[in-house]
């Protein structure tokens, strides 16, 4: 079951940008994770409004939709760790790590 209380936004470091296609017309950006999830229209309002937090049931009210719809979306960006929250944080932090030191191991000379 859903939970209408349940607050989600996305990752501070997520950008929206536009795609130039008619079906999905923006995309989710994610610079650390270097993914590119494409939204369709009510994906990007989605994404737009969850720039700052909401609940499920705000979300839901804004989009026109059911809260069950709204967790949908909710459990779509959490698939892909565009949602903000401590797991992903953690996930970020250790692909963030890992990044760093594949570059540090790369620019050592043999």
């Amino acid at each position: 079951m859903t939970d209408p209380a349940r607050t989600i936004a996305l990752r501070p470091d997520v950008r929206l940008e536009a795609t130039g296609d008619e079906d999905r017309p923006a995309a989710l950006f994610d610079p650390t994770l270097l993914r590119r999830v494409k939204l369709d229209a009510l994906g990007l309002e989605a994404a737009t409004l969850l720039c700052s937090p909401r609940t499920l049931a705000e979300l839901a009210s804004e989009l026109n939709v059911t809260v069950e719809t709204a967790g949908k979306i909710a459990d779509f960006l959490a698939k892909f760790h565009l949602l903000d929250s401590p797991a992903t944080r953690d996930i970020v932090s250790n692909a963030s790590q890992t990044a760093l030191h594949a570059a540090n191991h790369a620019n050592v000379p043999l």
